[in-house]
């Protein structure tokens, strides 16, 4: 029901029924509701409230749009310090909003200042972002194959830290209707593999690679991430993030409570269902961070097609390696050419 008052078309009695629902199931909604229905708003949310309320209700996780950390708690106290008609005068508290979640930046933006309808509706927000992570405390069970374990990976200075394990929902099927909004589909060949899984740094050099023995699902890169890396990075940049980050709260959300999922530019305008805090154009931070390096090395990698599946299982891993070697060597040494002398 928030989605159709946010998106318009509500009846003045759908309103006071989505008010009465909300004072029992989200009371940190009711001042906002309250406020908007004195002002006469009681069928479609007015322009600087209508995004709020649109992303709000999406489905995706909370703690896409606020990402817990120190300087977040910090963040939400100042808020609450500040008098909210004098926001706009305390511009560092402003730039840290802006950082951590440009959702609410844009909306103090518009209206010139903190409502103070708005700041329980924020405290609330980031309670429910912090309960991912304290809710669940399932943790893995067993030990569970890997995709690719067989020779099939090669992540040289990515030693295994631990394996995989097993969880709950591993053996649970969770069907997918259209209000899942995110999809990525993939085309398969009848006798040749889908394809390489790369992982790259910010810079452009390849981590490693994966070798896909099905279509690419989330649990190829959560089962790399997992069982590669000592504590889940500080941000991950996937077509499939939105999926991806979903797929981790639900098995292991301690080991990536402090990473940041986002998608990149290239593929967000695919994205419907998510929230926006998945965008990373919204975020000043990464404005400068090339966020389709994989989607431009794979792009290269096409040109290997005509004669990779040719090859024998070593060999073919084998050119894979070198070219990867090859690629991050070069992208390196142009790194290493723009440093100021020593």
């Amino acid at each position: 029901m928030l989605n159709k008052y946010s998106q318009g078309g509500c009846t003045a009695e759908e309103f006071k029924q989505m008010q009465a629902e909300f004072n029992k199931t989200a009371s940190f909604l009711s001042p906002l509701l309250e406020f908007l229905g004195r002002s006469g708003y009681t069928d479609r949310a007015p322009e600087p409230y209508h995004h709020l309320l649109t992303e709000l209700s999406k489905s995706s996780p909370m703690c896409a749009l606020l990402h817990p950390c120190d300087d977040l708690d910090q963040l939400i106290e100042d808020l609450h310090n500040v008098r909210p008609g004098d926001l706009t005068n305390h511009t560092n508290t402003l730039r840290r909003l802006h950082l951590h979640c440009p959702l609410l930046w844009q909306l103090v933006a518009e209206l010139g200042c903190m409502k103070e309808e708005i700041l329980p509706l924020v405290q609330q927000m980031y309670m429910v972002a912090k309960q991912a992570f304290i809710s669940q405390k399932e943790g893995a069970q067993g030990t569970c194959a890997i995709p690719g374990e067989k020779n099939l990976q090669c992540f040289p200075h990515l030693p295994m830290k631990r394996p995989r394990g097993r969880f709950l929902l591993d053996t649970v099927r969770k069907p997918e209707g259209p209000a899942d909004g995110c999809r990525k589909y993939s085309g398969h060949h009848s006798t040749l593999i889908p394809g390489l899984f790369t992982l790259f740094c910010g810079h452009g050099v390849c981590y490693g690679f994966s070798v896909m023995e099905s279509s690419e699902s989330v649990n190829i890169p959560f089962t790399i991430l997992r069982t590669r890396f000592q504590t889940g990075p500080r941000v991950v940049i996937y077509d499939n993030a939105c999926k991806l980050h979903s797929y981790a709260l639900n098995r292991d959300p301690e080991f990536f409570k402090t990473t940041w999922f986002l998608v990149d530019r290239l593929h967000w305008r695919n994205h419907s269902g998510c929230n926006c805090g998945y965008n990373a154009d919204l975020y000043p931070q990464f404005s400068g961070v090339n966020t389709q390096i994989a989607e431009q090395f794979n792009s290269r990698l096409k040109r290997l097609k005509y004669h990779l599946p040719y090859m024998s299982r070593d060999h073919f891993i084998r050119h894979i390696q070198l070219y990867l070697w090859y690629h991050s060597r070069n992208t390196v040494l142009q790194c290493a050419s723009t440093l100021p002398p020593p």
